[in-house]
């Protein structure tokens, strides 16, 4: 028996060091994880089970789960850039990035090669002008859904208004135009500045409001709203301006500030709310 069980801690103790039983204490670390000056977007890639995370400064970084940085790229060093989402696409490999001014999607690969140039257009695919290019609003958070992408626009306005809080899903054509295909009023919410899409639900962060709402893509409305204090109430005195699931049941979170900005992990528990 005493041969048995010394086998029997063995094991575990391997298993546990291998990240095979159990959590590491590493992966039940809530809060800061990485520091990042100006994190505005984030996403996660399965396939590396790693995460990339954009700036306002142009700077894309790939991060693990621990928050260790891997490698970066400084893109502002070509012309200013200013990063405020990102999302990846799987059947492609490629990464979307929103800028903000231009308002455009710059595509790149996970090695930082630049693929192309998308323009947004300002008008939908019955001819209405839904959004403006300017400095006071602009496109913040992108998501894809299967083959879909959508973008959210940051307003504190509402449709029929010009500019409005929408979400809205993409036409991606062959030509570097894309059209907006879809367009859903987030009426009352606003400053939405964070999109991730995760167990069959889009999930929006609202920076002012500090809230993260779940829109359900079938029934086209959000269906419900998580305070961002139920995960840290230290989170209500920062800009939330990303958001991003693994598949290990942990939500991550971008902080966008020039000195002390970064990415902060929490296990996501739906029932606290």
């Amino acid at each position: 028996m005493r041969y048995i069980m010394m086998a029997l801690l063995s094991l575990l103790l391997w298993g546990c060091k291998e990240g095979r039983v159990g959590e590491s204490i590493e992966s039940v670390k809530e809060g800061r994880i990485a520091t990042i000056r100006e994190a505005s977007g984030i996403c996660y890639i399965k396939a590396s089970e790693t995460f990339f995370v954009v700036g306002d400064n142009g700077f894309v970084y790939q991060i693990g789960k621990s928050g260790d940085i891997l490698d970066w790229h400084d893109f502002a060093l070509r012309d200013h850039r200013d990063f405020e989402g990102i999302t990846y696409d799987e059947k492609k490999d490629l990464l979307y990035i929103a800028v903000e001014g231009v308002d455009n999607l710059l595509v790149i690969d996970r090695s930082y090669t630049v693929h192309e140039e998308l323009n947004i257009e300002r008008k939908d695919i019955h001819g209405d002008k839904i959004l403006e290019k300017d400095n006071q609003n602009g496109i913040e958070a992108i998501t894809f859904v299967a083959d879909a992408l959508y973008i959210a626009n940051q307003s504190y306005t509402f449709l029929p208004e010009l500019d409005p809080s929408v979400l809205i899903k993409l036409d991606l054509p062959e030509s570097d135009k894309v059209l907006l295909e879809k367009v859903v009023s987030l009426e009352p919410y606003t400053d939405i500045a964070g999109l991730d899409y995760h167990d069959k639900r889009i999930y929006l962060v609202s920076d002012d409001e500090k809230l993260l709402l779940v829109y359900d893509p079938q029934k086209e409305e959000i269906t419900d709203s998580i305070s961002l204090k139920s995960f840290d109430a230290a989170l209500e005195d920062m800009a939330i301006e990303g958001v991003a699931f693994d598949d290990n049941g942990y939500i991550y979170f971008a902080y966008d500030d020039k000195e002390d900005g970064g990415i902060f992990r929490y296990r996501f528990r739906t029932e606290s709310r």
